[in-house]
């Protein structure tokens, strides 16, 4: 019913596997649709349509014809007149595994006249695509496998499309937006692909001794449904039975002899196969008044103020305004070779952004990209302008694990899907920007996390070592923990720019970044929906390369000022926006003194930054030896 209140503006809406009042077993009627279905009056469940099409009464009843369930839409379809009439043709031809279901139907006759006639050359009904296990796809779902990529075509057609519109006598946007579109066009003329793998089927799956189960279960269930007999329920219902603990035996199987062979490396992804599974689809969400709130587009809402915008003030009054910061006279150049290395170090696999472009195909036209990227990245720090384009993202909405209450829009973590041109670039520019912090020591020592050859561990190592060493000392050991809540969405542009400035961050840099910061807009995508375009006034997006590395330079100053040595009383760990403070005293009169003055020293520094510290989060222990 949502979907026929809030589509009002359409003109038809075609449904499947529908919602069917259980008295009448019909899809619901509606005052502004007319409902149109296979079956008009069935009688009993399995009878039930399984497709529905409503078409706005805007169009009057007498302009729509059903056609009867004999051959006459068959008929019409080979006929040669609609041949040359524009036809629009919707269908479900998904491909059902016989191994689920298999049957007979005169639909089948329809499909086949489809494919052979109808659609393009380039479509073919083979090589079943097997959906990860994370996926909300029925598995009696099997989606049509597209043509391959073939290269040298892209290629070529690629060289084609890359005209001399992306030379740097245009406007940064303009070769922005021709570079994506040649890329896009290249890649849409052969139509997209579906990639198998045969890695992502079951793998624990025995040909030899499932297969013929599997033909014997079907033919029973076939029998059953034919003749309901006890007999054959009792057949059926053994072959089911016996197939179910056939499965579980070889999974459990699979199971252990994975665990046996995994190495350390692969720990994690026996995490991940353990851990309860995320439904995609977010449950209905609270508002301010503590009401419910069900319609996706208000969802859609409630959950961008709760992720991605938090309400803080920043004392910014020893910013200076600077209403015209001029350009820099030089800047250190982009080099073709810098462009390569990067492109080959883009994963694969990776979501795409807006501009639907994956990693897969910028690696492929690598050397036919070079040349105009690089013009173009120059350009944009020769101007110290990011494009509005690239500034556009596409925000998907994970859960936060362990939470009570999912209903609150907070419980909610925003990734936001990047055009990967601007990822590119962004990888580059944080390059440069994280060789000048460790040229500088712009970030602080203590942090161990977003950094090359830094871990988690050289914290752990760090801490323990330097607890030990204080206690053989015989000082009086604390430690105060601090999270900052909402950390990357709490940013505020015009702190992080002056603080580069006062860190005498390249001009150059500190112009792209100020640009990169300024004028964000994102849309949020809730399983198949996409919302209005938001304006994002603060913060760093969650999915950006450069985004690590301009927090960890933002909090720098809220470490304390020594680097961590075991001879210092008082040093900071942190590892991104989690940063524990450890202090050492002769006693416990001075560490509580020492507590409180560091205590003070970080909420001042989380006001003139515009930062909150999370009360569940933030903690101090005193480290005894028992």
């Amino acid at each position: 019913m949502s979907a026929l209140n809030s589509e009002l503006t359409h003109t038809a809406l075609l449904l499947q596997e529908l919602w069917v009042n259980p008295h009448n077993w019909l899809p619901p009627t509606h005052q502004n649709w007319h409902r149109i279905t296979p079956e008009t009056s069935p009688t009993v469940k399995d009878k039930k349509p399984q497709t529905c099409i409503y078409i706005s009464k805007q169009i009057p009843a007498h302009h729509i014809v059903g056609y009867p369930q004999d051959n006459s839409l068959l008929a019409w379809l080979q006929s040669e007149a609609t041949q040359q009439t524009p036809t629009l043709i919707m269908m479900d031809s998904n491909l059902h595994p016989p191994q689920i279901y298999s049957h007979s139907h005169p639909s089948k006759g329809t499909h086949q006249s489809m494919w052979q006639e109808r659609l393009p050359p380039n479509l073919t009904k083979t090589h079943p695509y097997f959906p990860r296990s994370e996926t909300r796809i029925p598995k009696k779902h099997l989606s049509i496998h597209l043509k391959n990529l073939d290269n040298a075509l892209f290629l070529h057609s690629l060289q084609r499309n890359l005209t001399q519109d992306t030379t740097t006598t245009n406007s940064i946007e303009t070769i922005t937006q021709n570079i994506s579109a040649a890329i896009t066009k290249a890649y849409n003329d052969q139509g997209k692909w579906v990639t198998t793998n045969p890695a992502r089927s079951k793998a624990w799956w025995d040909k030899e001794q499932l297969n013929d189960l599997v033909k014997l279960r079907n033919q029973a269930r076939r029998r059953m449904l034919k003749h309901p007999t006890n007999e054959s329920k009792e057949e059926y219902y053994c072959y089911q039975q016996l197939f179910k603990q056939k499965v579980w035996e070889l999974k459990s199987s699979h199971w252990r002899k994975f665990l046996a062979e995994i190495g350390p490396e692969h720990a994690y992804q026996a995490y991940k196969f353990m851990k309860n599974r995320q439904e995609d689809t977010i449950i209905p969400l609270k508002n301010q008044e503590g009401n419910l709130i069900s319609n996706i587009a208000e969802k859609a809402s409630l959950l961008f103020h709760g992720t991605s915008t938090v309400e803080t003030m920043a004392n910014l009054d020893d910013i200076p305004q600077q209403q015209h910061p001029t350009l820099p006279p030089t800047f250190l150049p982009i080099t073709e070779d810098e462009v390569v290395n990067t492109i080959a170090s883009l994963p694969n696999k990776k979501a795409p952004g807006p501009d639907g472009i994956p990693n897969e195909l910028i690696k492929l036209s690598n050397l036919i990209l070079t040349q105009p990227l690089t013009d173009l990245y120059n350009l944009c720090l020769r101007q110290g302008h990011y494009p509005e384009k690239w500034k556009e993202a596409q925000t998907t909405i994970i859960k936060k694990t362990a939470k009570d209450d999912y209903t609150n829009p907070n419980a909610y973590r925003p990734i936001a899907l990047l055009n990967t041109l601007g990822k590119l670039f962004e990888k580059i520019i944080n390059t440069c920007l994280m060789y000048w912090a460790h040229q500088t020591n712009s970030i602080h020592p203590g942090h161990v996390g977003g950094r090359p050859g830094k871990s988690i561990n050289d914290g752990f190592v760090m801490l323990t070592s330097w607890i030990n060493h204080k206690w053989r000392m015989g000082k009086v050991v604390m430690g105060l923990f601090l999270n900052v809540k909402s950390a990357y969405p709490l940013v505020h542009g015009k702190r992080l720019t002056h603080l580069l400035r006062q860190k005498q961050c390249p001009p150059y840099l500190c112009h792209i970044v100020n640009s990169f910061l300024s004028d964000r807009k994102t849309s949020l995508k809730i399983d198949n929906y996409i919302s209005q375009t938001f304006s994002i006034l603060n913060g760093l997006p969650l999915g950006s390369p450069l985004s690590v590395t301009l927090y960890l330079i933002y909090n720098s100053n809220l470490l304390l000022p020594n680097p961590p040595s075991l001879n210092k009383n008082n040093i900071s760990i942190a590892y991104i926006d989690d940063v524990t403070h450890l202090l050492a005293a002769d006693n416990i009169q001075q560490i509580q003194h020492k507590a409180e003055e560091v205590m003070t020293r970080s909420k001042n520094w989380g006001l003139r930054y515009g930062a909150i510290f999370d009360d569940k989060k933030t903690n101090f222990m005193i480290f005894t030896r028992k």
